[in-house]
Parts: structure tokens; sequence; C-alpha cells
């Protein structure tokens, strides 16, 4: 028996070694050799080898920098990728042995394909003109050569290397998509120039790659729910094959052998491989890797800090402090001591309050969502939940606590944000407090809790209104409202009036007509019955101490003309003025903050006639976050924590140090758990677009005990916010790690030509008019650019290294025009800048066209943006300089959306209703309301309108402004907010949803031009803008 034992223990150890080496997680980028034996994938940022048919891998690169799209050359004695170890995303090669990579051209250039001779590829890089172009690059350094105006992604060339095969646009995580920029497959005859598209179908097609074997293309077709693997023979796309039944995950990013058209492909965290050797689904299976280095790093982060608090709160009897640093929270005394912590499972910044002395509260998430816990202050702090309402499913926003230690809870439920609970003193027996509106402010009980203020907005109109609630009648009473913000409500110590910041200043509302006289002192009175003043200080302190014996006044409200008893009291013109504390029934303490905290901020003691305040003490610029605890006013300045006393004037800094570690992949789950809970109470659709979101939590976050940087959670975040098919999304990993600086390129204010290789120099295809080289050196298109900062230009000069941090600095380009030789000095433009310069460009273009079609009867209006300063240049160019047309042709392509597409509406819609006359002027009749556009007008859109770019020609048709042109837009309508996560990352919600008259939602269907005009690749590089050409004809038609 003891010997059967031993034997199975023995085999035990046997079976399990193999699982002692690593089977990495996320693995991505897979390349086939080309006799389909081995498979080349990115993982850890670098290149690695594995049979095809499975088994250990072996690294062949190693470097702190990234690498990434590998492709082995034809004869498989070569990898080349794409890494940015020196600064840029270079190509280089490298020996499937491994060795040392050697850099093939130092310029960003995309690497997708090699040509049949093992000494070319076919590269790709970023223009203005066409987005990015196709290159043929040698390896033997030289300036790789344009052959293609515009490119697209995952190209590949045919066997015979004449024709280009790649995609144009799509979503890689949205497979469900159908819009105007789902992706299709184009083809590019490199002779002629000549591109075809070869599908249009409802979804998207991605990753084509040639066959070397037979006379087909493989590619990935979305199903609605998965990419699949399809193939097609002779290039009809008429009879597709689907290769694949993919059923959770698609296939993503494929690549073929040549030799036998054995394929790999990534399947969200693993790779795949089809075998065409074998029969049915046995065809599709998992490559099995295996990595057997010691690929062991500490996940651990330690640091010191010593005053970097971030937030902060206080006990009531000033002994105990709780804090926030980077991911968790401590308690500390206030005379100092070791820190100890409230939470160590790095979920964020909590907010905190303390029930008691000894009894805190603690907001914080769990499993996505924002939940309500207790905690004892002892050795050993221990978080319980607390058990309120909602403490299985609602989103705990905030806890808030008032002078009296009464509990406000904020919350969410599963319909709307905004909600809040009230609880008595000490206690944490909640109760929902239903407001007529959406609260934004605290709610401000009165002393004896018999009534409450508070600020709410209509979520229709965004107007403030200020409502006052009796709990004994249970009855909520408007008092007044208005369009500025209002927030900090206090009431009098007599309860006859209520204190609020509105708009920034700060204002008194009395409650019953108050005697303005009644405080007025009797000067007489001190002459005829002398007696020694006390000091201001101690005459506040003895009425402080008479309130304090005084019972709370009642309530009482004239409501009759309450809303004319508002008074400002004190105001700032760049800050926020907010109520502190009060002194007397008559005298009360608030601060001056500057915006930003950009300035010194000040504690002042004013008054219930808002006269002129006094200044009791001020505080350094960069202080933030001020709190009352007691009569003590807590603040940060620069991560130290400091009090001032408000009566004594003492102050004080609570020095905190503290030695912390943190878990990165406890913190990168955190991540996930944070972006998944956003989007469960945020996402605008309460029926997450018929996505189960729970059953979503639980199939991705398995995941994510097999990812090793933040960059792999973030995959698993793009995948699984995929499947709401929707637009405005997107997850950015905070950064990690030292990574190679990138450098910047200068720009000229003109284009080069990389069509031809000359033997010096380079030729210029295009000067922007209006740059230096334009206006000032008359530098021309054709002429020869030959040196950068005396550097002679010859084949193998790298224009990206000449350039490379050059932005805003001299540069002198020596420039042969004809027999004449010319030295300009030019300041290196950034990208920005020539973007915008090149926007000009064309939008000057396209109005001398229209302007010479129409004989200058017809303006032309482009609209790139719906920003305010993008309504300023509408509201210019037409007042101004197309004011005299008899129509306006709007050009909104391209529009990258904003929120003004009202405030153009209602220019193009106001009619004219009266005409008005002045002798001074023209003494003629001219309409009214002079400012509105009551000329015919047609809209252009394309699929690149986007966001309130579509928004604005789907209501421009509704209303029968008049006609739209070109080409649907892409269906990309939510009002989205920009997220930051507690750690760094960011994150794009759909917050808001908009909808056509009829119910119709625009997001996934967006503006339906009148007349539909596809613009082809063809027509692009020809500069055939068939779209603008039918506009000119269609307004034209509208002319008398």
């Amino acid at each position: 028996m003891r010997f059967k034992v031993v034997v199975l223990v023995f085999s035990i150890m046997l079976i399990t070694l193999p699982l002692l080496a690593s089977l990495p997680g996320f693995a991505k980028d897979p390349a086939i050799s080309p006799d389909g034996n081995t498979v080349c994938f990115v993982f850890d940022d670098d290149l690695w080898i594995v049979p095809f048919k499975g088994g250990v891998a072996h690294r062949i690169t190693n470097t702190p920098a990234r690498e990434w799209g590998p492709k082995w050359s034809p004869d498989g004695t070569m990898i080349a990728f794409n890494s940015d170890r020196e600064g840029g995303s270079y190509p280089y090669v490298i020996s499937p042995e491994g060795g040392q990579a050697r850099l093939v051209f130092g310029a960003t250039f995309t690497i997708h394909d090699w040509y049949n001779d093992s000494e070319h590829l076919l590269v790709a890089k970023s223009n203005l003109e066409y987005g990015s172009s196709f290159y043929k690059m040698s390896l033997s350094g030289e300036r790789p050569v344009q052959i293609g105006k515009i490119a697209g992604s995952f190209a590949t060339l045919s066997p015979e290397n004449d024709t280009i095969v790649f995609c144009r646009y799509g979503n890689a995580y949205r497979e469900a998509y159908t819009g105007s920029l789902n992706g299709d497959l184009w083809s590019l005859d490199i002779a002629s120039g000549e591109y075809t598209k070869l599908t249009d179908t409802p979804y998207t097609e991605r990753y084509p790659a040639f066959s070397h074997l037979t006379d087909s293309l493989f590619y990935c077709y979305s199903d609605g729910k998965c990419f699949q693997l399809h193939r097609v023979q002779d290039m009809n796309f008429d009879r597709p094959v689907k290769m694949s039944e993919l059923e959770t995950f698609s296939a993503r990013d494929i690549s073929v052998a040549r030799a036998n058209d054995r394929i790999v492909f990534e399947h969200f965290n693993e790779i795949y491989k089809y075998d065409p050797t074998k029969i049915g689904k046995a065809r599709v299976q998992k490559l099995d890797v295996t990595i057997r280095e010691d690929l062991w790093q500490s996940p651990v982060r330690e640091v010191s800090m010593r005053d970097e608090v971030e937030d902060y709160t206080v006990s009531d009897d000033e002994q105990l402090v709780a804090f926030n640093y980077m991911y968790d929270n401590f308690l500390v005394p206030a005379k100092g001591g070791e820190a100890k912590p409230i939470t160590s499972d790095h979920s964020g910044r909590a907010n905190i309050r303390f029930l008691d002395d000894k009894t805190m509260l603690i907001v914080k998430t769990e499993g996505g969502i924002d939940r309500l816990f207790q905690a004892e202050v002892s050795p050993e702090i221990e978080l319980k939940p607390v058990k309120w309402f909602g403490a299985d499913s609602l989103n705990v926003e905030a806890i808030r606590k008032d002078s009296q230690g009464r509990l406000e809870l904020l919350y969410q439920d599963h319909k709307n944000s905004y909600k809040v609970a009230l609880a008595d003193k000490g206690s944490t027996k909640f109760k929902p407090f239903e407001v007529p509106g959406l609260l934004t402010s605290s709610v401000a009980q009165n002393k004896s809790g018999t009534h409450a203020a508070y600020w709410c907005m209509d979520p229709y109109h965004y107007m403030r209104t200020l409502y006052i609630y009796d709990f004994a009648k249970k009855k909520h009473q408007k008092v007044l409202s208005d369009q500025r913000h209002g927030a900090g409500l206090h009431w009098s110590p007599d309860n006859r009036s209520l204190y609020t910041t509105l708009g920034g200043s700060l204002y008194r509302l009395d409650l019953v007509p108050r005697d303005e006289l009644a405080d007025e002192k009797d000067h007489w009175y001190d002459i005829f019955n002398p007696k020694k003043e006390k000091k201001d200080k101690d005459k506040d302190k003895d009425e402080d101490k008479e309130d304090k014996e005084k019972k709370d006044p009642p309530v009482e409200i004239v409501w009759e003309n309450i809303d004319k008893r508002l008074f400002q009291l004190y105001s700032m013109s760049s800050g926020n003025v907010s109520y502190l504390r009060a002194l007397s029934d008559s005298t009360f303490l608030f601060l001056e903050r500057p915006w930003y905290s950009q300035g010194k901020t000040y504690l002042k003691k004013g008054n219930v006639k808002g006269s002129e305040a006094s200044e009791e003490t001020s505080f350094n610029d960069g202080s933030t976050s001020f709190k009352l605890f007691g009569n003590t006013l807590y603040y940060l300045h620069k991560g130290l924590l400091k009090s001032h006393n408000t009566e004594s004037g003492a102050r004080k800094d609570i020095t905190i140090s503290l030695d912390y570690a943190y878990d990165v992949n406890e913190l990168n789950s955190r991540v996930f758990e944070k972006v998944w809970g956003n989007f469960k109470n945020n996402f605008y659709d309460i029926n997450m677009h018929g996505i189960d979101w729970d059953a979503s939590y639980e199939l991705y976050h398995p995941y994510l005990k097999y990812t090793r940087t933040i960059n792999e959670v973030g995959t698993i975040i793009d995948e699984m916010v995929g499947d709401l098919n929707a637009s405005h999304t997107g997850f950015y990993p905070r950064s990690e790690g030292d990574r190679t600086r990138y450098k910047s390129v200068a720009c000229l204010g003109a284009e080069l030509d990389y069509s031809t290789l000359l033997n010096e120099g380079m030729k210029i295809s295009k000067v922007y008019p209006g740059t230096q080289l334009d206006a000032v050196f008359g530098v021309r298109e054709g002429d020869i650019l030959t040196h950068i900062n005396d550097t002679l230009i010859e084949p193998m000069t790298s224009i990206d290294q000449l350039l490379a941090d050059k932005v805003d600095k001299s540069l002198k380009l020596t420039i042969t025009q004809g027999r004449k030789t010319i030295e300009a000095r030019i300041t290196g433009l950034s990208y920005r800048e020539q973007y915008n310069i090149h926007n000009q460009y064309i939008k000057e273009k396209r109005e001398k066209k229209v302007l010479d079609s129409t004989d200058g009867k017809v303006g032309y209006i482009h609209v790139p943006a719906m920003g305010t300063e993008n309504y300023d240049d509408f509201y210019r160019d037409y007042f101004v300089h197309n004011s005299d047309k008899d129509a306006i042709i709007l050009d909104f392509r391209g529009n990258r959306g904003g929120r003004i597409h009202d405030r153009i509406i209602s220019l193009l819609s106001k009619p004219y209703y009266a005409y008005s006359l002045s002798r001074r002027y023209t003494n003629e009749m001219r309409a009214e309301p002079r400012f509105s556009i009551n000329v015919p007008t047609v809209l252009l859109v394309d699929e690149h309108s986007f966001s309130d770019g579509e928004i604005f020609p789907i209501v421009y048709r509704e209303l029968g402004i008049g006609k739209v042109i070109g080409f649907p837009s892409s269906g990309a309508v939510i009002g989205t907010q920009q997220y930051k996560i507690f750690e760094g990352s960011e994150m794009r919600m759909p917050v808001s949803g908009w909808y056509t008259k009829d119910g119709t939602n625009m997001e996934g269907t967006g503006a339906m031009p009148d007349i539909i005009i596809e613009h082809s690749l063809n027509d692009i590089v020809r500069d055939h803008d068939k779209q603008l050409d039918r506009a000119i004809e269609e307004i034209l038609k509208e002319l008398p």
C-alpha cells in the first residue's frame, strides 16, 4: 500500500512538471513562417518563436522597448517588425534565431508584407492628404518610394506582387456594427494606381491575406457576433466560404503560410491555428504555447510618502485623521504616529466620514459597485457592510455629514443618479429623501431638524431651484429659481435667513422680512453709558456662548415675495465665496477662494448686511480642500495637512509619513471593476444595448488572472465594451515603466514627393499658401529640397531623423529652384500647426471652386467641429464674408462633433417677422431679425461627420431647411464624458442618447442624405469632389 502511494505521488509530479512553465496570456500579432512550421508572436512586448504544432516558445528579442507586427520574409531567413526603441515606430529585421536586430530605415513606417524577393517590404506612412500611403521599402536602407497614394490597414501583397488588398475602416471590437464606417476590403493595382472596392456588406471585413498555394484570399468577416475566418476563390466575393465557427471571441490578425495555407490568428487572450489537413472543427484549434523562462516579476511596488495627502477627514474630537494616498486609505492620530491601513485592496480613493469619534463610514468599490462600509477604530481595522435599503445593489456616490452629525447618503438607483437618503445623528438607518429634480447641493437641515433647504436642477432646462422642506408637513416648497449654480447652504442661528453661494458669490435669503435698521447701534448710548469695550473676538465668544445656550428658534417663513428677499453679500471677480460658520445671529466667517487655487485664500468676517468684511487671515497660494471641524479649519498645502483655529488663530502642521506597498495585479483588477461599474451605472441606455452586463462581468473578470500589464487589462476592457456596440467609448491605460521617448518630427509648411528617388534632394510636391516658404522665400511646387541644416539629402537620408526634435526650432533649408539656390530659414512647425494649415488650404480651394462655378453668387462655409470657437467662425464666415451671397453651401463633412447644432439651426431657421427703417443709414426697409440666414442652403455630410456633426444634418433635414447631399454618417451619436480613473487611466463614457421625433435612436443610424453620393478612392486620389459638384448643381436650382 505504501509503495502504491509513492508511485502515485511520483506520477502526479511527472504530470504537473510541465505546468510549472508559463502559459502566456494575451500573446498577440501571430505570424507564421513560409513553410508553416513556426510561429512568431508578441508577448511581454518582445518577439517569440514557437512550433506550429505547439510547444516551448523562445524569445528572440529582449529590450525595454515595444516590438510588434512581425512578418516573415518569403525565404524564411528574416522577420521584419516594428519597434519604438529609437524614438519612433521604425522598421527592423532580425533572424528567427535571434541575435542583433537591424534598423531598416530610420523613420516611422508600418510594416504590412514582404515582396517575393525577400529584399523589399510593403510599408505605409501617415500623411495629411490621404491619411496614409503605401510605400516600397528596400532592405538596402534607401528611402522608401511611394507606390499607392491611399493606404489602409492589414495590407497583403498578391503572389504576383502587382496588387495590394487592404482593409478600410471597421472596428476590431464592434463586430455588430453596421454603419457607414463598417470595414470593407479594397484592392490597389500598383501599376495603374486604380482602386477597387471588393466588399460591400452590412458588417465588417478585415485582415486579408493572400494564399500563395491557391488562388484564394483569406480574411475575417463578422457574423454580427464574432469575426469568422473566410475564404474566397479567384476574388469572387459573391461566394465566400466560412472556415470557422467561433462562438464567443473573434478571429483577428490572421497570417497564412506560403507553402501550405496553414493559418494562425489572435483569439482574444490566445493564439489559434487553422490546419487545412485536419477535418471539420478539428481544423481550428488553440496553439499550445509554453514558456520555460523565469518570467517572474514582483507585482509589488513600494513607495515612501511624506506629506502627500490627497484627501482627508477628521473625527469630531479632532483626535484622528483619515486620509487617502494613492490607491488606499489610512488612519493616523492627529498628533502623529503610525498610519494604520483602512483599506488594502487598492479600491481607490474612499469617501470617509466619522460616525462618531471611534467609528468610520467608508464608501469604497467592491465588485465594481461603490458600497457603504463601517469600521471601528481598533488595532486591526475591519470593514463591515452597512445594512441600508440599497446595500445589495445600489451604487453609493458619497457620504456627507453636517455640523450636527446628521448623515446624508448620495446614491444611484437603477435609473437615476442624484438620489439622497438621510439619517439621524449617530445612526445609519437611512431613509430616502425624494426631491423634485436632480439634487445639486447638500441637504442643509436647521439645528433642530424641522426643516431642510437644498438646491436641485431641472434636468431639461438646467435651471436651479431652491426648495425648503418641512419635515412635519412632509412638503417641498419652491423658494426661487436661478440659472447659476447654487451650493453651500447654511441656516442662520436665528432661523430667519439662509446663506448660499450662488454663481460664486455669497447671498443671504431672508425667510421673513428683515428690519435693516434693527441692528443699527445707538452711539449716544455709549456716550452716556460708558463701559469698558471688549475686543471683537471676546464679544464673538460671548455671543457664541449665548447662542449655544439658546434653543433653536422655530422656523417662520413668509412665502409672499420670498424670492425678492435674496441679497448679495460678498463676491470676488475670479473665485468662489462660501459661508463657513456663524459667530452670532448677525456675523459669520466666510472664505474667499480663487479659481483653481491660483492665488491666496482669505478667511474673512462678515455680517448679514454685507457691509465691509474684515480679513481674519490668509492661506498660501495653492492651498486646497478646506474643511471645518468644530472651530478648526483644516486644509492641504502641497500635500501637507494644516489646521487653523478660527477662534485663537493658532496654526499647526500635521505631518504624515507612510511606507506604502501596492500590488499592480490587484490594482489592475480594481481598474477593470471600476470601468465595468461605471458603465453599469452611467451608460445612457439602461438596457445596455441588449447586453446582460452582469453576465459580461462573469465572462471577462476571470481573464484578469492571465494579465501582467494594464495594457492587457485594456484588451479585456476593449473586448467587453465592444460588445455594447456603442460609439464614444475608449479606455486609455496609464503609462507604465520607462518607455523610449517619442521624438516629434517638425513639419515645413510644405509636402515632399516620395514617389521618386533622386540622387540628391527631394522634390517639393506642395507649398501651402501663406507659410514662410511661400510668402517669404517664394518656394514653389517642383523645387528641390537639397539640404536640411547643411546635411545633404541623399537616397539613404531619413527626413524624419533630420527633423526629429526640431519643432519650434530654427531650420536652415537649401532649395534649388531652377538655376537659383534659396537659403530659407524657417521655424519647424508642429503636426497640429501643419494640420491646421492643410485644412485651411482645402477650405480655400473649395471656396474658390464654388465661387468660380456660380459666378460669385454662392458662398461656401466649412464647419469642422461643433465647439464654441467653431460657432464664432461660422458666424463670422457668413456675416463678414458671405452675407452678400444669394445662397450658401454648408460643408459638414469630417465634422468632429461638439454641441452647437441648435445655435446654427437657429440662425438658419429664423423667419423674417418685421422690417425696420432708419434715415440715418440707407433709408431702406431692412428685414428683422438682421442676424439670421434666410437664403437657400444645401448641406454636405459624409461618413466622417461625427456626433453633433450628425445631429445637425438630421435636424436640418427634419426641419426642411434644405437638401442634404453626400454619404450617410456613421451613426456615432451619443453624448460622452471623459472619466479619470483613480490610478491614472482614463475612459470615455456615453452618458446621453439622442433620438429623432419618431423615437429612432440616432446612435447606429446617423444622418441620411436626400442625395447619396459615395466617393471612391479613385475620386479622392484624383481630387474629384463629386459631392461638392452635386451641391453646386443643386444650389443653382434654388437661385432665381
